[in-house]
């Protein structure tokens, strides 16, 4: 562990010899060092396995007695006990643990946000306000007269500082650091959040800590080992592939998952729709300059992620450009992917250039403003190609469906989809169809037509 810490460092280790001489103590003062070597290593190897989602015992090595020898003692990472060698909270050289039982009641309550994946940051703001903490069980904090103080360890534990612009993570931080950090919303719990920092893993312990909420558990295969601190709440974003691992009898751990879509309204569920309001989206000039308003007459249909757009292509010509001009109709496509534009364009072979138009992987508020301003969504999620967003599959959550009710945003779905989230689109105006081209063409004229005679649905 010493050569490796060594190695990652370019700081040598030597060991100092028994018979280190010197006058004034140098050789306590060079095994004293050594020592102080040896424990940060020692640290410094838990926070890497830790970043890999390993679970892992700690042990607190401390320094040697004057006959030389180590003394450890066992570390619990979830309970403080009491003992003659050592507490029983881990702290950063030179911090002091904060003392639970004088101060109960009376400290913040403290949750940490994590998400180790460069994705899902756009349920960030729901996961704040929606996911239930059972914060009456919480040890030692006043939830009731002060606010949850949330921090986040993000992506940006993960990459190069140089590479962060290129990320996901970057695109949703630069909203976080100008609108969110610092601010107070209220929990649908009845409490209220403090949205705080960004911090590292290293930072987790520096002081109590209540609860960590992983964005995406389940992007590992072994984050059945994170569920089983008690602390520890995930957020799931399609069936488990193994229950087995996770549905031990009587342990609770259960109680700790919660879903993105009411196909878990079984277990523990909520939609994410706390987005950027369009309030906010229309006062700020640095996005208003990047999307301008959408004209007046202009009915804006919009898909949103990589869909079938063969299909959405054989739509769009079975309409006709004729009738799409008449009613000026534009078509937004939002993609990451530059492969859809040439899938979608090899099917329409250019008819419909001056109607189509491909938006590529833009940042998080000018993306949204866009969304905002769409007349009319598709989400193009049917149970023959994309049976992951419907019962007896993954079970996942389609993005669409949370954006159009974020800002009811009227849409043209299947039928399947529409029963799934039927009790979500309470108040938004909703085209069904069936299998099959002629109903998918027919809804989206109907849908069209009444855009069209009641200009108030879909606009800013």
């Amino acid at each position: 562990m010493m050569r490796f810490f060594a190695k990652v460092s370019g700081v040598p280790v030597l060991r100092p010899s028994s018979s280190s001489s010197g006058g004034g103590g140098g050789g306590v003062t060079a095994e004293r060092n050594y020592w102080s070597l040896r424990r940060i290593a020692f640290l410094f190897l838990v926070v890497y396995v830790s970043s890999l989602g390993v679970t892992i015992v700690l042990y607190n090595i401390n320094y040697p007695s004057s006959e030389g020898h180590i003394e450890e003692s066992l570390l619990s990472t979830t309970k403080a006990t009491t003992t003659t060698t050592t507490t029983m909270t881990m702290t950063r050289e030179n911090d002091t643990a904060p003392s639970l039982s004088a101060n109960k009641n009376k400290r913040q309550c403290r949750v940490i946000i994590e998400d180790k994946v460069d994705y899902h940051f756009e349920v960030i703001e729901s996961i704040i306000k929606r996911y239930p903490l059972p914060i009456h069980k919480f040890d030692g904090c006043d939830y009731q007269n002060q606010p949850i103080h949330f921090q986040f360890s993000l992506y940006q534990n993960r990459v190069d500082v140089d590479k962060l612009n290129q990320t996901m993570y970057w695109k949703w931080y630069q909203y976080y650091d100008k609108y969110l950090k610092g601010t107070k919303v209220d929990r649908f719990d009845g409490s209220v959040a403090y949205i705080g920092e960004m911090i590292t893993y290293g930072q987790y312990l520096d002081s109590a800590l209540d609860a960590i909420i992983g964005v995406t558990c389940d992007w590992s295969v072994v984050w059945y080992k994170f569920i089983e601190l008690e602390r520890n709440y995930c957020v799931l974003h399609g069936t488990i592939d193994k229950p087995n691992l996770i549905y031990k009898p009587n342990d609770g751990r259960e109680k700790r998952l919660c879903w993105l879509n009411p196909m878990f309204k079984d277990k523990c569920y909520f939609l994410p729709i706390d987005l950027p309001s369009r309030e906010l989206l229309d006062q700020d000039e640095t996005v208003k300059q990047l999307v301008p308003p959408r004209d007046i007459d202009e009915i804006r249909i919009c898909v949103i992620g990589n869909k079938d757009f063969v299909a959405l292509a054989e739509a769009l010509l079975a309409i006709g450009t004729e009738y799409l001009n008449e009613h000026h109709v534009k078509v937004h496509v939002h993609t990451r992917k530059e492969n859809s534009r040439k899938q979608y364009k090899r099917k329409s072979q250019g008819l419909l250039d001056s109607i189509v138009s491909f938006i590529l992987d833009e940042p998080f508020l000018p993306f949204q403003r866009r969304i905002s301003q769409c007349s009319i969504i598709l989400p193009m999620v049917d149970p023959e190609t994309q049976s992951r967003y419907f019962p007896g599959d993954l079970q996942k959550l389609s993005g669409s469906v949370s954006q159009l009710v974020a800002y009811k945003i009227p849409s043209v779905m299947r039928k399947e989809l529409y029963d799934i989230y039927e009790d979500s689109l309470v108040g938004i105006s909703v085209k069904l169809h069936h299998n099959g081209i002629d109903s998918f063409v027919s809804a989206i004229k109907a849908m069209v037509k009444e855009v069209r005679s009641n200009r108030t649905l879909g606009t800013l």
